[in-house]
């Protein structure tokens, strides 16, 4: 999975660019940025794809327990059923004690689980968008010393940083910034702590068929009473599987 890929792993950093002095390598450099470039490449592909899932995952698991838990009289009606699926998540998430059985109290807007997972929510759309905001995306901050080597010639713009470091070094560091196996894991994290804080505001009678459809790859509908259930176990037999 996605996850296992990233798990424990950081953005490796560049490779140092050795001084004019030490030519023996120079021969070495090659490979080692090709190296780089593949390895931060594979990784920042694999958190990329964990940051677009992981809200799909979050909503998808809304709109499923709206599914099954629905009230009868959502259900029944079918553009009172599609008005709901078509809210706002946050406002989904929030009338979910009006629209469906097994919740005694709101999900709380004001929780940690509900404002995290709100902004991951926000930032899916920022990032599917491609909607840019100059503040959000600072890492760095650069000056610039203008001089002038000759009365007749061009003025050039010379770069100055407060601390020294490998300018390679400094530019990757900002493009993994929002897109890195840290920030990725740390979507994964919210979700899952968001779905468990909703699980709990479940009544247990209501929350145990609904942990069973989440657990299982075979899920199934029965159309003639609109029910979702389980179609086979997780495990098949052997007999099951073509070519045993």
């Amino acid at each position: 999975s996605f996850e296992a890929r990233v798990a424990g792993c950081t953005l490796p950093s560049m490779p140092t660019i050795p001084t004019m002095a030490d030519q023996a390598r120079f021969d070495k450099l090659r490979a080692e940025l090709d190296r780089f470039a593949r390895e931060t490449a594979d990784l920042r592909a694999a958190s990329l794809a964990l940051r677009v899932l992981a809200p799909v995952w979050g909503e998808s698991f809304v709109n499923l327990l709206i599914r099954i838990l629905a009230k009868p009289e959502v259900k029944r009606d079918k553009r009172l059923l599609e008005s709901v699926f078509r809210q706002q998540i946050d406002n989904r998430i929030a009338s979910l004690h009006h629209n469906c059985l097994g919740f005694d109290t709101p999900v709380d807007r004001n929780s940690d689980e509900f404002k995290r997972f709100h902004t991951l929510m926000n930032r899916r759309n920022d990032l599917l968008h491609g909607n840019v905001d100059p503040e959000a995306l600072v890492f760095d901050q650069v000056y610039f010393d203008v001089v002038q080597y000759d009365p007749m010639g061009p003025r050039h713009q010379i770069p100055l940083f407060k601390e020294e470091r490998n300018l390679g070094d400094r530019l990757m560091g900002g493009l993994g910034r929002d897109i890195s196996p840290e920030s990725a894991l740390a979507d994964i994290d919210v979700v899952r702590k968001f779905i468990a804080y909703v699980l709990c505001r479940v009544a247990p009678a209501h929350r145990e068929p609904l942990r069973m459809v989440m657990g299982s790859p075979y899920p199934g509908w029965r159309k003639d009473l609109d029910r979702v259930g389980v179609l086979f176990d997780n495990v098949l037999p052997l007999s099951c599987i073509p070519g045993s």
